[in-house]
């Protein structure tokens, strides 16, 4: 398994700054939002550069609108999402994070035809194979996550993202990142990570609490034990507190990243 961590997480007056307390403290590489990221491709490829470090994965964070029942909206996250795989290319990131939904439901409920939740299902498999292909031309995997039901009415559960992988027949270009702290708060951890291990391709590692492991109640020792079972050998990357907005918090979480780091290698998640 290889370690990184999401950008927002490390403290830096620059990029290089951060990049390299990431290189110093023994991660593997590093996640990076995809909002603005176009704009800062070369400060950002420069200071990676300088760090010695890949990117793990690019995550587009918010960006919503894909089961939108406005074919504009709908277009325009799509085309969001092109342009997160190509600058993901540019990285030469082998994966791309999305969240299928956020919020309630904005597709009509036309029961007796179909129902809002059955629009959906029927946009996102749309979707899914729309992007599919995108992420096939371009040579990258896309990595769809389930979130916890206070955040979505829609995919809350790995067992529920497998059921799409289903429906496009596995497709070896959409998988799953699967997210501790939404997992426990909707499903039981290892048996999932231990059922559909093989629809996994990316982890994000926090705690019960969205705290960095060991702030919480998650027993890492078996997480470590079903990964490790399986042959999971993908990323596994620090993401906690406020997601993708942790600048304000950067130094405090930075202080305790030595102890996260340790209590991981102790319950045999990382080597030592």
């Amino acid at each position: 398994m290889k370690l990184a961590i999401q950008e927002d997480m490390l403290p830096g007056r620059t990029l290089k700054e951060r990049y390299l307390r990431a290189a110093d403290l023994g991660f593997d590489g590093v996640e990076l939002w995809s909002d603005g990221l176009d704009k800062r491709l070369y400060d950002v490829a420069e200071a990676l550069n300088e760090a010695n470090l890949p990117v793990a994965a690019v995550n587009l964070g918010k960006n919503d609108g894909y089961l939108s029942p406005d074919m504009a909206k709908r277009e325009a996250a799509i085309g969001y999402m092109r342009q997160a795989m190509a600058t993901a290319v540019d990285f030469r990131a082998p994966h791309v994070i999305f969240v299928p939904h956020w919020g309630e439901l904005v597709t009509p409920d036309l029961t007796p035809h179909r129902s809002d939740r059955e629009l959906a299902n029927d946009l996102m498999v749309w979707f899914l194979r729309t992007v599919s292909d995108l992420a096939y031309a371009l040579g990258t995997r896309l990595e769809m996550q389930p979130r916890n039901h206070y955040e979505t009415d829609f995919m809350n559960t790995v067992a529920q993202a497998v059921h799409f992988s289903d429906v496009i027949k596995d497709n070896p270009h959409v998988r799953i990142a699967a997210h501790l702290f939404d997992m426990a708060l909707e499903e039981d951890v290892v048996d999932s990570l231990q059922q559909y291990h093989d629809r996994v391709g990316y982890i994000h590692l926090s705690d019960s609490n969205c705290r960095l492991p060991g702030e919480g109640l998650l027993d890492f020792a078996a997480i470590a034990e079903t990964l490790h079972d399986n042959e999971y050998d993908g990323w596994v990357t620090l993401s906690a507190g406020n997601r993708g907005k942790n600048a304000p918090d950067d130094y405090s979480l930075y202080d305790r990243l030595p102890a996260c780091l340790e209590h991981l290698k102790a319950v045999g998640l990382l080597r030592r």
